[in-house]
């Protein structure tokens, strides 16, 4: 009877501990990480660099060699490294060689970043 009533006891703990769990890593994975990148500036974009605030140097180009995000134009880019990260460092650079970044931005609670000079 003894037995019983601890495994019982046991179970119930387990249960609750995992209901517990579940919330907090349903939210982990639900961050929306998703970032529309608008073009309102008078040049295209040639190069978008992403890295997230704890890494020292920027990523790797979003756009590769091929890709551009033209002027009135935009796209869509999944933020999400792997990390868990949700603050990220932006740098758009234009055709004629200007710079647009943006330092601290939240990519799980912003989903749009428009570059204007």
């Amino acid at each position: 009877m003894l037995n019983k009533f601890r495994a019982t006891i046991l179970a119930t703990s387990f249960a609750f501990l995992v209901l517990l769990a579940m919330p907090l890593h349903a939210n982990a994975q639900s961050e929306n990480r998703v970032v529309k990148i608008v073009n309102e500036s008078s040049a295209p974009i040639y190069h978008l660099y992403v890295s997230n605030v704890g890494e020292d140097n920027w990523g790797l180009d979003q756009l590769g060699i091929y890709q551009t995000i033209d002027s009135d134009r935009y796209r869509v880019f999944n933020m999400d490294d792997g990390t868990g990260y949700c603050m990220f460092d932006l740098k758009a650079v234009l055709s004629d060689g200007r710079e647009a970044i943006r330092r601290n931005f939240n990519v799980c609670r912003e989903s749009s970043w428009t570059i204007t000079n």
